[in-house]
This record gives C-alpha cells, sequence and structure tokens, in this order.
C-alpha cells in the first residue's frame, strides 16, 4: 500500500512540475476563495489575483517526484505470512 502512495504522490509531483514548464503566470478568477496558501503565493492587481510561480519550482518537483517515485520502487516487498502450525 505504501509503494503504491509514493509512487502515485511522485507521479503527481513530477507531472506538476513538468506542466509549470510551460505556464508563466495563474490567474485566478475573482470569486475564487482565499486561503492561506493562495494568498501566500499570489499577487493582486486590481480586481486579478495572479500567481507567478518560481523558475527553480518546476525543477524543484520533477526532482523531488523522481526521487520519491525511487523510493517507492527500493521499498522492501511485503513478505508473505507463514501460517502458524499448532501441535
Amino acid at each position: 500500500m505504501f509503494r503504491a502512495a509514493f509512487c502515485a504522490l511522485g507521479t503527481c509531483l513530477m507531472l506538476w512540475g513538468a506542466a509549470l514548464f510551460y505556464v508563466d503566470t495563474i490567474t485566478l478568477k475573482p470569486d475564487a476563495p482565499h486561503s492561506f496558501v493562495m494568498d501566500l503565493f499570489a499577487q493582486e492587481t486590481g480586481s486579478k489575483r495572479t500567481i507567478r510561480p518560481a523558475l527553480w519550482l518546476p525543477y524543484t518537483l520533477v526532482g523531488v517526484g523522481i526521487v520519491t517515485m525511487l523510493y517507492a520502487i527500493a521499498l522492501p516487498r511485503r513478505q508473505p505470512r507463514v501460517p502458524e502450525h499448532h501441535h
């Protein structure tokens, strides 16, 4: 179960990072809900909120995703249970 979870997390991080290679800015809708994380990255210009991802972010997300997937591959396999013999 952990192997699948780490593999899925690594895949998501890699895909988000790969997508950010092609994104310059992200413009949020005016009625988008405010959250602490979004407000931390968003810049308000008039009625628009835009996010400009840092240049290092795609490389970091792809790298962390690859390392996470490698960790998932390196996890030890689950050992089958050996039934106990009762005498």
